[in-house]
């Protein structure tokens, strides 16, 4: 760092700005995936099958996503961050109780565009930010937790998705008005409201100077960024491969989890819902602390490739677990393995945008982000969904063949992740070792 770089936050703050942020992002991810536990009386109201339920979970919530990633990378190298976030949480919010007064299936695919509308900001802005908030020596673990957040999100989509069911459930039977309302349809809205108070929290912490290389008037033009992408494009893209795969079977996997406990073991939803949270929460947090472990060890740093490593010892495991969890012949048993199979799947997962942090100067780090997020967003949690969906209905020909298409795609793409990580080793490498040398 040059000696002209602002100082960092004090510690006490930037633990709190941290945490609102990971906050800000278990709100999304539920968001986001609840829509995962409402498949089935979705498809029941609607008319529709396993494709067309997928592409609600995945490709329309992908488009905004994944596409207004760039642009909002170009945002958040120049504004405020923290505000820009703010927006989209009331965007997201807004649009996810929009989802439970949607009238036909198109009215539904709108709204979810919404969602993804929204949080297509948060990413490129809270990594750059953390970046900010943190010295370089502790950004592994700082970035690890906030990715774990995520994990937490995804989980708590289905506890609190599954209790506000239930809650929705009684509301009906016992109010009048709420009488022949869907239960699925009160559960987006209760769950979208309390978005809207995360927006406020986001006024509890500052925007955090920006570091070296970080300024304004430092920004990039768009030959620069050309430039610097083609000198790098090599690790960029593996590590955008790796990423696409793993959220292909991630997004693929828990997207279909709980129609699969049904389907499978006959377990109701949100029984199911309670269940996969806890193990979603508990993969994540143990995968996610196992992640910023090995990153940050100095036996990972002298390998070849160094925190690639980990993407490929992560993946390799839970591309074996991925294939054994849903032949299991009990649901306990399913999901006793598929807690091993997230653990490890995080400690993959947790470690790709920590890579890509390694290889971008501040200055790229919202951009180049956004362009990762954008090809992962679209390949990852376009495709992961209605891969599996496509498997079930067009090469297995059966709702009850669930199984062997979470197997097939879980594991597929999971070996793709350790293959393009593996491959991509070299040339991270040698980025690292032009970095050092430059900071020496």
């Amino acid at each position: 760092m040059s000696d002209s770089s602002p100082p960092f936050p004090p510690g006490s703050r930037a633990v709190h700005a941290l945490a609102i942020l990971m906050l800000a992002t278990f709100t999304a991810l539920l968001d986001r995936y609840l829509i995962g536990l409402l498949l089935d009386p979705i498809r029941a109201d609607f008319g529709i099958s396993d494709t067309q339920a997928s592409l609600l979970q995945g490709f329309a919530f992908a488009i905004f996503y994944s596409v207004l990633g760039l642009p909002f990378g170009r945002l958040v190298d120049r504004g405020n961050r923290r505000n820009i976030i703010i927006a989209g949480i009331i965007v997201w919010s807004l649009t996810t109780i929009a989802c439970g007064f949607a009238q036909s299936y198109m009215g539904l695919f709108f709204a979810r565009l919404g969602v993804g509308f929204g949080e297509a900001c948060l990413a490129p802005a809270a990594y750059s930010l953390i970046t900010d908030l943190f010295p370089p020596r502790r950004h592994a673990r700082a970035l690890a937790w906030y990715t774990g957040a995520s994990i937490v999100g995804g989980g708590g989509s289905f506890i609190i998705g599954a209790e506000a069911l239930r809650l929705a459930q009684e509301l009906a039977a016992r109010h009048a008005d709420l009488a022949g309302v869907e239960p699925w349809r009160l559960t987006f809205i209760l769950v979208g409201a309390p978005g809207l108070l995360v927006a406020v929290l986001m006024l509890s912490f500052a925007e955090p100077a920006r570091q070296a290389l970080g300024r304004q008037q430092d920004l990039p033009d768009w030959g620069e960024l050309r430039r610097f992408v083609h000198e790098r494009r090599w690790v960029i893209a593996m590590l955008i491969g790796a990423g696409s795969a793993m959220t292909i079977a991630g997004s693929g996997v828990v997207g279909w989890l709980a129609v699969f406990l049904m389907r499978t073991y006959d377990l109701p939803v949100t029984t199911g819902g309670y269940w996969i949270g806890l193990l979603v929460i508990g993969g994540g947090l143990v995968g996610a602390g196992i992640s910023g472990w090995l990153g940050d060890s100095r036996r990972i740093a002298a390998l070849p490739g160094r925190k690639l490593n980990v993407i490929v010892l992560g993946s390799t495991i839970a591309a074996l677990l991925a294939v054994i969890f849903p032949l299991m012949p009990t649901a306990a048993m399913a999901m006793a393995i598929f807690f091993l199979h997230s653990a490890s799947y995080n400690v993959a997962a947790c470690a790709a945008p920590v890579v890509l942090q390694d290889i971008l100067p501040n200055r790229f780090k919202g951009q180049i982000g956004a362009l990762y997020w954008l090809c992962v967003g679209l390949i990852g949690f376009g495709g992961g969904s209605t891969l599996v969906a496509l498997a079930t209905d067009g090469l297995f020909g059966s709702d009850d063949a669930l199984r062997y298409s979470l197997a097939l795609v879980g594991c597929v793409a999971l070996v793709a992740a350790a293959g393009f990580a593996w491959v991509g080793r070299v040339a991270y490498q040698a980025v690292l070792v032009d970095r050092d040398r430059e900071i020496g």
